[in-house]
């Protein structure tokens, strides 16, 4: 029977979808979708043991056998999604709340012209608080009483101040803030050194051409890969894992089906 070469003539895109194990290590089946993926491959590893004939000058191979196999992969996200970059930097990704409150106030101790202060940073919140306003400085104590654009500049959205050069503030000067927080959400990641990306991964066929295949792997681990942009404008930022495929406690390593028609 011929080969039907439009039908396995292929290039492949679709949709990965990834479930970690619980903190049990037990799947389960909650398939994240990651958004926009570059690639996705895989890598078969062969180990394999000879047999040399050594009865000549000139050593042949008198067998060859299959020892073991290992299963690699590359996967290539576009989309810096948290939970996406949370995996990457091998931590979690939840929501900060930051509630709303009138009249904070906080006292910066030494500071320096030319440098920049976090407002509100604590060790539990580092990054501070954000949308800050009616924000007033003064010296240790209450006074002098400096004056934005001359001594400081603040960036509001950030929660920032920036102590200025050749203003009225002295390197190890004391500054007394108030000011008001408005009530936000943002995402936030925290890192770990201890946890692992594990679980199922899924892809779903949506070829350009060629018979659609849907393939799962139902015991990946994902280790971080390559440098992250943190900036540049020569490149969109993605995140790349390495992937290692290993045998799950029952069944194969690598599943791969065609889409019914």
């Amino acid at each position: 029977m011929g080969i039907n070469t439009n039908k396995y003539i292929k290039m492949g895109a679709g949709k990965v979808y990834f479930a970690p194990y619980d903190s049990s290590g037990n799947k389960t089946g909650n398939f994240r979708y990651l958004g926009e993926t570059e690639s996705l491959s895989y890598t078969a590893s062969p180990e394999t043991k000879e047999k040399k004939t050594s009865d000549s000058a000139v050593a042949t191979t008198a067998k060859k056998i299959l020892t073991g196999m290992s299963r690699s992969g590359k996967l290539v996200c576009d989309e810096v999604a948290p939970e996406n970059l949370a995996m990457f930097v091998i931590g979690a990704a939840s929501t900060h709340t930051q509630a709303s409150a009138t009249g904070s106030t906080e006292t910066l101790t030494s500071v320096s012209p030319g440098t920049m202060r976090i407002v509100g940073a604590t060790a539990s919140n580092p990054i501070g608080v954000r949308d800050i306003s009616n924000v007033t400085v003064t010296g240790g104590g209450g006074s002098p009483s400096y004056t934005e654009g001359t001594d400081y500049t603040l960036d509001l959205t950030a929660g920032t101040i920036t102590v200025l050069e050749n203003g009225n503030i002295s390197d190890g000067d004391d500054l007394d803030l108030t000011y008001d927080v408005a009530s936000k959400s943002w995402d936030h990641i925290e890192s770990s050194n201890t946890k692992q990306v594990k679980g199922e991964l899924v892809f779903i066929g949506d070829y350009t051409t060629g018979e659609n295949d849907d393939q799962y792997f139902p015991n990946v681990d994902l280790q971080p890969s390559g440098d992250f942009n943190i900036k540049s404008r020569q490149d969109f930022q993605q995140i790349e894992f390495d992937m290692s495929i290993m045998e799950p406690s029952s069944g194969e390593e690598m599943y791969i089906d065609t889409q019914a028609v």
